[in-house]
């Protein structure tokens, strides 16, 4: 990671969920919160280089019930 590792970026719990729904409503992707995080740097402006970079691993391993609360911004 020392070798390819650019920058860090910290989000908080709310950032990601923002993102998760971001991905789902405007992208058509489905993220599980943890595949959300490098989105969540991106979209927060925490992550200043976005182009060209691989941050964001969805996967469909959320609840259902989580999503839709996600979805519904509860």
């Amino acid at each position: 990671m020392r070798e390819n590792l650019s920058e860090v970026a910290l989000v908080s719990d709310d950032e990601i969920i923002a993102a998760v729904r971001f991905l789902a409503l405007r992208v058509r992707v489905i993220a599980e919160p943890t595949g959300a995080v490098g989105a969540a740097a991106v979209l927060s402006g925490k992550l200043a280089r976005a182009r060209g970079s691989a941050w964001c691993s969805p996967g469909g391993n959320v609840d259902p019930g989580l999503l839709i609360q996600i979805l519904h911004g509860r």
